[in-house]
């Protein structure tokens, strides 16, 4: 029993996710008695005891439901299966020649959801501080993150190049720039390989960002992933309102359909298409704003859409659409801005 004990401690600790099963009632002749107990991982295999034959592999299977639906679940194997007042109970027909009636109680035994924000703005931060209500664990991305007086609990990174998940947490990302380095975000979280993707804006606005990342290599299956726009439609108007629509969202896909890592399935997404702006500068350097040549727009290079090379020098753009028009005819640009 102890050394139970201790594997759960131990895989809660490194964030793996498991489910216990629990013996609650059984009817000889049956191996497993009340008490039994077993700890399922992911991958099928089961450390424990809960009976064998039919009930193991029973067992295993239901467990797995468990860990991706996140809920809990009771079974009862026997070799007569009928209708019970009690709806909580799944009956299973155990076939196993032995016979006998098993109760078990599954529990699945889940790491907190990782949740990645991208953007700093006011609605980016209620989104973070709620979502620590709840014991999410959250990272913010954005270049002024660091200004945003956020818990010491949040993680945050003053960019928007989020590595690949390393994790086997469920996980969500949510871009909230809305307006301020949209591009960097979306490609910063398609390259996360989050489980759930998610962005704070309108399907007009989101059809022109996706349309202008994929003219620049940004695959077309990696954009369908990304659902507009976020927040279940409870009418909210302030910052604090859309961050709770987002996160009920998010709880609502947990509980019913499952989050998945989805670390395994998206690396690889080409994200590379649209060039990133010069690097983020040290913390205490004031970022220099530059001129979008096209539409005449002072920029941050910090969450400039890209960037383009000509003649030695670069230029930052607000969007796709002005950085297409600057490489399309260079020359016109500067020129027009030298003159």
């Amino acid at each position: 029993m102890s050394d139970w004990l201790e594997k759960a401690a131990r895989l809660r600790r490194e964030g793996t996710p498991f489910a216990m099963a629990t013996v609650i009632a059984a009817v000889a002749p049956t191996s497993a008695k009340p008490g039994a107990k077993a700890i399922i991982l992911a991958s099928g295999e089961l450390d424990g005891w809960i009976g064998g034959g039919c009930a193991r592999e029973v067992v295993i299977e239901e467990a797995l439901d468990c860990i991706r639906t996140g809920k809990v679940r009771r079974i009862r194997l026997s070799p007569d299966v009928e209708p019970v007042a009690n709806e909580s109970v799944k009956e299973l027909a155990m076939r196993c020649e032995s016979g006998g009636t098993l109760e078990v109680h599954i529990e699945p035994v889940l790491p907190r959801l990782k949740l990645l924000i991208f953007g700093d703005g006011p609605g980016a931060q209620a989104l973070a501080r709620l979502a620590r209500v709840v014991d999410y664990d959250v990272t913010v991305y954005g270049p002024d993150a660091h200004l945003a007086g956020l818990p010491e609990e949040i993680e945050v990174q003053r960019n928007f190049d989020a590595p690949a998940l390393a994790t086997a947490a469920p996980s969500a990302a949510v871009i909230a720039t809305q307006g301020t380095g949209d591009e960097l975000a979306l490609q910063g979280a398609l390259a996360s390989g989050a489980g759930y993707l998610t962005m704070i804006t309108s399907r007009t606005k989101a059809t022109s960002l996706f349309a202008g990342l994929e003219k620049r290599g940004v695959s077309a299956e990696a954009l369908a992933r990304i659902k507009v726009p976020a927040g279940l439609d409870i009418k909210a108007v302030t910052p604090e309102e859309v961050a709770v629509s987002v996160l009920a969202e998010i709880i609502q896909e947990t509980r019913t359909r499952g989050i998945d890592t989805g670390v395994v399935e998206n690396q690889g997404a080409d994200t590379s298409g649209v060039k990133m702006p010069t690097p983020t500068p040290a913390p205490g350097e004031a970022p220099e704003k530059v001129k979008d040549l096209v539409c005449g727009m002072v920029i941050d290079p910090r969450t400039a859409a890209g960037t383009s090379e000509f003649e030695g020098t670069t230029y930052h753009f607000c969007s796709l659409g002005c950085l297409e028009s600057f490489e399309a005819e260079p020359h016109k640009y500067v020129q027009a801005e030298e003159a």
